[in-house]
């Protein structure tokens, strides 16, 4: 499945689902971000119930959010480090490409073609680095 982001009416903000390879959608459009699926799951960005905190989960193929609210997990889906982290961005070697800190904030990045605004999200501040993981978390 591939992501894609959808404007919404009132130009605030995209939203994000998936489509297959010929295009038909298979989950709507409902995430703040969405990461690639990997080993079925894939990370995906929501805005926490009864707030406007965005927060971390991950979804099955099926677009169910089955880890909500975590740090790290490892390829069976077991937590591995404590929810610390604003963003992770990547995982290789035994390293996790991290974010402690940071903050999503809305910024409108153009207008489309009814002058409206589109707004993405973005990851300000915080600090960057690399956790090393042990072979448990890997």
């Amino acid at each position: 499945m591939a992501t894609v982001g959808i404007a919404q009416a009132n130009g605030w903000q995209n939203l994000y689902g998936f489509i297959d390879q010929t295009g038909k959608e298979v989950i709507g459009p409902q995430f703040l971000r969405a990461g690639s699926f990997s080993d079925g799951l894939a990370n995906v960005g929501y805005n926490k119930a009864g707030t406007s905190m965005p927060v971390s989960g991950y979804i099955d193929k099926s677009g169910q959010l089955v880890l909500k609210d975590l740090g790290l997990i490892n390829h069976e889906g077991q937590l591995v480090t404590a929810p610390v982290f604003s963003e992770v961005k990547e995982i290789s070697d035994g390293y996790a490409y991290v974010n402690h800190g940071g903050v999503r904030v809305d910024y409108v990045s153009g207008y489309d073609g009814n002058a409206s605004p589109v707004v993405e999200t973005a990851l300000q501040g915080g600090r960057w680095g690399y956790v090393k993981l042990t072979s448990r978390q890997q």
